[in-house]
């Protein structure tokens, strides 16, 4: 029996790795925004030196505190993904080099897991680190710029190979289909941005089986 045509790269699969592992990041995004949200009234106080004080909190109390370290951590939930997934780019391998993403693993340890004393020293070695605020920022923006080339040319390409199986069934080839892909080719074919309409559906899971 002739095997079915399957599906070039990207697979299913791999998108959905991809779009999972997005999804982490845009947890980071939104806990920065949080954070920076915080820092902006900070500045616009009246008395900032007491507002950042506050801000921050005694022991770590402070929404700043809260904010930052969760942000920390998620940004290291995304580069263990990263690594995890086999995934290759010269300006975040560079980073990741550094002794700074030994001390991320441990602040995001200290963020994640109970810690005994009430300042753990898994948070201060990293935010005490010279250049790791520099660094982090550094990361997040390179991650978002991987992000967004990789998700604009996987989405085409998948895309492109999806409108290859359909031309392929039309002339009465078999191939490995689900209805979805259909539905998913119309939704595309519909939108004014197809880039947005195939993040949500790999967002949501359609593609899962």
């Amino acid at each position: 029996m002739k095997a079915p045509i399957l599906m070039q790269q990207p697979t299913v699969d791999s998108l959905s790795k991809l779009f999972s592992l997005y999804r982490y990041y845009i947890w980071s995004t939104l806990l920065k925004s949080a954070f920076h949200s915080g820092l902006s009234e900070v500045c616009l106080s009246t008395d900032p030196g007491k507002a950042l004080t506050g801000y921050v909190g005694y022991a770590k109390l402070g929404l700043g505190s809260i904010f930052m370290s969760y942000w920390y951590a998620a940004i290291y939930v995304v580069v263990e993904g990263w690594q995890e997934l086999g995934y290759a780019d010269p300006a975040i391998e560079s980073l990741l080099s550094t002794d700074h993403l030994l001390r991320l693993r441990r602040h995001r340890n200290a963020t994640c897991h109970y810690q005994p004393p009430v300042l753990s020293p898994k948070w201060l070695e990293f935010e005490q680190a010279d250049g790791a605020v520099d660094w982090i920022y550094s990361l997040d923006k390179a991650l978002s710029e991987w992000f967004l080339a990789r998700t604009v040319e996987n989405v085409e390409r998948f895309t492109q190979c999806l409108r290859m199986g359909q031309k392929a069934r039309a002339e009465g080839k078999e191939v490995a289909w689900h209805s979805m892909y259909d539905e998913f080719l119309n939704a595309v074919d519909r939108a004014e941005n197809p880039g947005e309409v195939a993040l949500r559906y790999m967002m949501e899971g359609f593609f899962d089986t």
